[in-house]
């Protein structure tokens, strides 16, 4: 799916929580054309995670 031109994908992400162990999630992100070469397997990136369900992550774009 495209979204303003930038396209929808499916992120499996392997999380490594400050407080406690790593674990396999998956999330859904708009990553703009131009930046999808950092997103390649293997790449590190920050995201959010929910504080009540951990399940549920998201990328922290702005690394905060």
């Amino acid at each position: 799916m495209m979204v303003n031109y930038s396209p929808q994908v499916i992120l499996q992400l392997e999380v490594y929580p400050p407080d406690g162990e790593p674990y396999q999630a998956t999330t859904k992100a708009v990553i703009p054309i131009v930046n999808i070469p950092q997103f390649q397997p293997g790449t590190e990136v920050s995201v959010k995670i929910h504080p009540t369900n951990p399940s549920i992550v998201e990328l922290d774009y702005f690394g905060g």
